[in-house]
């Protein structure tokens, strides 16, 4: 695998390319391939090789992409692999074609997300210098349409993201792959409250994930004066860390919730049972934000649900499939801030129907995305040899 997001790093698209590994590829020869710039000494403990190299993800045209490129293609002639899976579209992808015309029985697979799925429907020219929410240029949606339709195979991480693909004329087959979870560690709920400084009359609504803008924190935390009227001792708190949180910090302070908001920063996963066992509602009111900012799926609402928790989402983007709307929890539009102040105190004063929602998301948990180890894609690979 050739990625620019992997563990070390935190976040949905590191933690699901890792679930590819665990549930699909233990029985092959697994390597990845990684940015140096995000290897620190924690990828010795990883139960496979893993093999730093410079990357330069944007700009396809730049000059030192195509150094990267050389030194790339020599570590991938080193290994010789059959397959070579790309875990974002921008990370080399053109490498694909490359390795084909020097090894041509070799084969290469992408996995798409979301927001870089936004081909067509993204402008067409260089708006921000670097970073991931950088627009493509006309040059990189050429060389990445043609990625993906000379792609062996591609794995989207959910139904909202093939559709994008197919909607955009890039009509080809593909395999959705969900996320997959552990079963989690049941914490009694009284002493993870105690542990976090809560008290156990606490009402407490909980998100979990990065402080950006389409997360939506901002849009809970603006429900949050009303929503004091009517629940008592009511408690929220922020799991993550990201560029939003100095605006976040100020909207507490302007609002006057600083009794009401505990902003917990980054959370290990180790730690994050806590949370999900002592919170009685998860709250996440992700938002689209044009050309292509969107939730490629959500797995922190299936880690909720995992725990038995009722949980609130934006009707947006791959959330939809996340969560089942009335079944393990709420749709609303995010927008609409009486949407969600409705919909959190509709769960609040019904008990049962927060019962209810947590129960059939835990259930469908355990049922669909749990990680027990699968021969599909092993299977898949060997039949199209």
């Amino acid at each position: 695998m050739i990625t620019q997001d992997f563990l070390p790093l935190k976040g949905g698209i590191a933690s699901y390319l890792y679930s590819i590994w665990e549930k699909y590829l233990q029985k092959t020869d697994f390597r990845v391939i990684i940015p140096e710039y995000i290897v620190d000494d924690t990828v010795k403990n990883l139960p496979f090789q893993v093999i730093s190299s410079s990357f330069k993800p944007f700009n396809i045209a730049d000059f030192e992409r195509e150094k990267c490129n050389t030194s790339l293609i020599q570590k991938i002639e080193d290994i010789a692999p059959d397959i070579i899976l790309f875990g974002y579209l921008r990370s080399h992808t053109e490498l694909g074609m490359r390795y084909k015309q020097i090894n041509p029985k070799s084969r290469y697979g992408l996995i798409m997300h979301a927001k870089e799925a936004f081909l067509t429907n993204t402008l067409a020219g260089i708006t921000h210098v670097q970073g991931a929410h950088k627009e493509y240029t006309t040059e990189e949606i050429h060389a990445y349409y043609a990625a993906i339709m000379n792609a062996d195979y591609v794995f989207t991480v959910s139904d909202f993201t093939k559709n994008l693909l197919i909607n955009q004329g890039l009509k080809r087959e593909y395999i959705t792959i969900y996320p997959s979870l552990k079963e989690a560690s049941i914490i009694v709920k009284d002493k993870s409250i105690f542990e976090l400084g809560l008290d156990s009359q606490d009402y407490v609504l909980l998100s979990v994930g990065r402080l950006i803008k389409r997360k939506g924190q901002d849009l809970v935390l603006n429900t949050l004066p009303k929503l004091k009227e009517h629940i008592p001792n009511l408690k929220y708190i922020i799991a993550g860390e990201g560029p939003e949180k100095y605006n976040l910090e100020n909207q507490v302070k302007n609002l006057s919730l600083e009794q009401n908001v505990l902003f917990a920063g980054k959370v290990e996963d180790s730690e994050l049972a806590k949370y999900y066992s002592s919170t009685n509602l998860f709250v996440l009111p992700c938002r689209f934000i044009p050309p292509n900012d969107v939730e490629g799926f959500g797995i922190v609402f299936l880690e909720a649900n995992l725990y038995g928790k009722p949980v609130i989402a934006g009707n947006t983007g791959g959330a939809t499939e996340a969560v089942q709307h009335n079944a393990t929890g709420l749709l609303i539009d995010p927008e609409d801030k009486s949407e969600l102040e409705e919909a959190i105190l509709k769960v609040y004063h019904n008990p049962s129907l927060a019962s209810e929602l947590g129960m059939n998301g835990r259930l469908r948990v355990l049922e669909k995305y749990i990680s027990t180890p699968s021969d599909k894609l092993l299977n898949l690979f060997t039949a199209s040899k």
